[in-house]
């Protein structure tokens, strides 16, 4: 995937340049535009790919499976050690 990117100077349309990475920075965004596994994506001004939301919120889910085991994990440390959270 190929893409170019224009800002207006002085009434005329010049085109942006790429970096050495092939992104383009638009100054609106405060942001580089590049293409990152076949789509067009956001970068940083230090060339970091920011997440889509559905890679936002893949990690989301993740974490949240992450803290369920891990407090089934001290419920059971917990239930060892003769304490009833229930009783609590």
């Amino acid at each position: 995937m190929e893409f170019q990117g224009f800002h207006l100077v002085d009434g005329k349309y010049q085109e942006i340049q790429p970096t050495t990475y092939g992104h383009l920075w638009s100054q609106q965004l405060k942001l580089y535009l590049g293409v990152y596994e076949g789509k067009l994506r956001f970068f940083t001004a230090r060339n970091e790919l920011i997440l889509s939301s559905e890679q936002i919120a893949e990690q989301d889910s993740l974490r949240a499976q992450q803290a369920e085991q891990e407090i089934t994990r001290l419920r059971e440390v917990l239930r060892k050690q003769g304490i009833d959270l229930e009783n609590i």
